[in-house]
């Protein structure tokens, strides 16, 4: 069944201690990736008592969120303290309602029961052995029907932490308490949920986990929901900081436009194409702002709407991402090439170059006819004529760029 798995675990004493198997689930490769749901020595079960968790887990790059119950049973052959029995109903991706996952997990978990113990002891001595009726595994289908995407899972990262609550575990806390966890599952990776004292005396007794009350817990969901909203007014903020120094921006592209049409006018009055392209782009630039602004506003709207702060991010880096193209590319100079100009600059090179050779040519005759200009004053001038020459073979390197 799609993005549906669900097991069945035990701890069996010697020799195979806890295991744990897949009974239904989507893809084989996935179910075997999957934590097992051993319990530490942070937490124990105790007879008449039941556990019941919610956990996260990267599996295969794939988010995927646990929904399991705990209850106390013996091992055939030991009797040793907080052994157990559970169920796990995971899903990857997406998820069914909170309600339809508790009433699955408490009709499997009890068939389980039912089928494999016997006075509170274990009747077989590996998961693989479990007996699960046909109609129970029946019994799962068509659930992916009505699954939903995992609210800001995009946003969950593992933090090695867990939570253990005290308080009622009816079916409709439950399923409240379950809803709301997937908020907390943004700062711990397992939330557990019993009303046994003796559970809870035992996790107070290891201080490993942390131990709240249904009040604690209800104040760890505001916290969480005030830090996303600081957040989304705090990405509030950026926005508008960012609609300011892309006004700067623009008010410069445009500037530099203005400028530039000015210039090709003045000097290009014929060559209307280039003129016309400026202009237009002068127009798409201040439309790609207006776009640009416009969707800036509509995701602070969105914000300030509830909206997903991750999907709004991802929506406005890709906004910005393409209205930085169409600004890079509108930056791009138009101008065309002076061809006139480039003429007289190459007639001043020409001149420059001619009056280098005449000036050389005038010191040489000049100097030749004073009898200045005779063997033994050669030393004397000769480092003159070098860099004159050497000004001229510069200068004709430069002249051929």
């Amino acid at each position: 069944m799609r993005n549906l798995y669900v097991f069945a675990f035990a701890t069996f004493g010697h020799p195979n201690d806890f295991r744990q198997s897949a009974f239904i689930y989507d893809e084989k490769s996935f179910a075997e990736n999957i934590n097992i749901f051993d319990l530490t020595n942070a937490i124990k079960v105790f007879p008449d008592s039941a556990i019941y968790a919610i956990r996260k887990e990267l599996v295969n790059e794939v988010i995927a969120i646990s929904y399991s119950i705990y209850t106390y049973a013996k091992e055939q052959y030991s009797t040793r303290e907080g052994t157990f029995i559970g169920s796990s109903i995971t899903y990857s991706n997406e998820i069914a309602e909170e309600k339809i996952t508790v009433t699955k997990l408490l009709a499997f978990h009890k068939s389980l029961i039912e089928k494999n113990t016997s006075n509170d002891i274990l009747t077989v001595s590996h998961s693989d052995d479990f007996i699960i009726p046909n109609n129970i595994i029946l019994g799962f289908g068509a659930m992916d029907v009505n699954f939903k995407s995992i609210d800001n899972a995009d946003s969950y990262s593992l933090s090695n932490e867990s939570l253990v609550v005290y308080s009622n575990i009816d079916q409709n806390t439950l399923n409240k308490n379950f809803k709301e966890s997937l908020e907390l599952l943004h700062k711990y990776d397992v939330i557990y949920f019993t009303n046994n004292k003796d559970v809870i005396a035992f996790c107070k007794k290891q201080d490993i986990y942390s131990v709240i009350d249904e009040e604690g817990f209800e104040k760890e969901i505001v916290n969480i929901k005030n830090d996303r909203q600081r957040k989304a007014q705090d990405y509030i903020l950026f926005l508008k900081g960012k609609i300011k120094k892309w006004e700067d921006e623009v008010r410069k592209v445009i500037s530099d436009k203005t400028i530039e049409i000015e210039h090709n006018e003045k000097l290009h009055k014929e060559n209307e194409i280039i003129i016309s392209e400026s202009i237009k782009s002068k127009k798409r630039i201040l439309e790609y702002f207006s776009n640009f602004s416009g969707s800036i506003e509509d995701y602070i709207y969105q914000l300030d709407s509830g909206n997903k702060l991750n999907q709004v991010k991802k929506l406005y880096n890709e906004s910005e991402l393409e209205f930085k193209s169409n600004i890079d590319n509108a930056k791009r100079r138009n101008y065309m090439n002076i061809i006139q100009s480039e003429k007289q600059n190459i007639n001043l090179k020409n001149d420059m170059r001619q009056g280098l050779k005449k000036n050389i040519e005038q010191y040489m005759s000049e100097h030749k006819e004073s009898g200045s200009c005779n063997d033994k004053n050669i030393p004397i001038i000769l480092p003159f004529i070098i860099l004159l020459f050497l000004a001229i073979i510069v200068y004709g390197i430069w002249s051929n760029y």
